[in-house]
């Protein structure tokens, strides 16, 4: 009975003695500690250089035999630049060539770091090709800007004496609360609400991502830089706007307005455009069920049509103001009203009436 309590006693022991032992090697891991994933392109060569690495060693220290590994869907081989240890509780970093077997097609695994006898460290690793470029977004930004020269060089020529080229045009009313502006700005932030909402699938791409992202910086930029172009190339002109002596009031051309047109609804047109190509990718996706895609694009639809009636009712509306049949009748006008004011050494003739200004788009 003595002799049993001891073999107890004992065995009791050993185990106490095991598992502190088998803890502390646990705790003995190596860690991947940066980056947090690893997403790489190969090179025209097929190749995957310069990914660094930062390992965490949660123990002794480990001489040579440090190894990295790929394991994943498809082969890849891992090499260090310089094989090497790492120092007991260290942190190091490693730069490591990648050659996967199939560099032509998307790879997706776990890259690992390992040593004989320690727990192995691990990031989630992804081996994509280059995407390139989609051919589509040449045309997403050309022919909206092709449709949007014919619709603006249209609308010009059926306003009815709507003027030449270089004749002078009002200034641009910068008040957006009363502008065609509000309308064809809430019109183009369509994109970009789409791609802050968070639909896209989440398997898409961040290159493709990032290509729909240029696109509506690029069409926002668009908007604006239209009136600013035709700002530029205001001058000042003397009128007369409440007495005998004459004003300044800064005039643009009417050249300068039709490129501004053309700018601001080329870019809100490929707004819609791109619009499109992502329901394309949504249905495909299956992100939204064939209902909601198919009212989601009925509205889409219904709002690009009233682009098209609001933007050309109001061009045809500004051009005409700017006729010379309108600018005789303001001077006409402005004449009538400076004899009621009392000036009347000025004929009509040596009247010139402030041009009327149009609101920003």
């Amino acid at each position: 009975m003595g002799r049993g309590r001891v073999v107890l006693a004992g065995a009791i022991a050993v185990a106490a003695m095991a598992g502190p032992a088998s803890a502390h090697a646990a705790s003995e891991g190596l860690t991947i500690v940066d980056p947090a994933k690893v997403y790489v392109h190969p090179d025209a060569d097929g190749v995957v250089k310069g990914v660094v690495v930062t390992v965490r060693n949660d123990g002794a220290a480990i001489a040579t035999n440090l190894t990295f590994t790929f394991v994943g869907d498809k082969g890849a081989m891992v090499t260090q630049s310089k094989p090497s240890g790492i120092v007991a509780d260290g942190v190091a970093r490693y730069e490591l060539t990648i050659h996967p077997e199939r560099p032509s097609k998307t790879t997706t695994g776990q890259l690992l770091v390992s040593s004989p006898g320690r727990p192995t460290g691990s990031v989630p690793t992804t081996i994509s090709p280059t995407e390139k470029v989609p051919s589509w977004v040449l045309l997403v930004i050309l022919l909206p800007i092709g449709g949007a020269l014919v619709f603006v060089l249209l609308a010009w020529a059926t306003a009815g004496s709507s003027g030449k080229l270089g004749d002078n045009l009002g200034p641009v009313e910068w008040d957006f609360s009363k502008s065609w502006a509000s309308n064809v700005t809430v019109f183009a932030a369509l994109l970009g609400t789409i791609l802050s909402a968070g639909v896209l699938p989440k398997e898409t791409s961040a290159a493709r991502t990032a290509t729909y992202a240029a696109l509506n910086l690029v069409f926002g930029l668009g908007i604006l830089v239209g009136p600013f172009l035709y700002t530029a190339f205001q001058s000042g002109v003397e009128v007369h706007k409440r007495g005998k002596s004459p004003e300044l009031q800064y005039q643009g051309k009417l050249w300068a307005f039709l490129v501004a047109s053309i700018i601001t609804l080329g870019a809100t047109a490929g707004e819609f455009a791109t619009i499109w190509k992502l329901f394309g990718q949504l249905h495909k996706a299956g992100s939204l069920p064939d209902a909601g895609l198919v009212a989601f694009e009925v509205l889409v639809a219904i709002g690009g049509l009233s682009l098209v009636v609001l933007s050309w009712r109001r061009l045809r509306a500004i051009l005409h103001s700017q006729s010379e049949p309108e600018k005789k009748r303001r001077k006409k006008a402005r004449h009538e009203h400076l004899q009621l004011l009392g000036v009347s050494a000025l004929s009509e003739d040596d009247v010139k009436p402030e041009l009327e200004a149009w609101p920003a788009f």
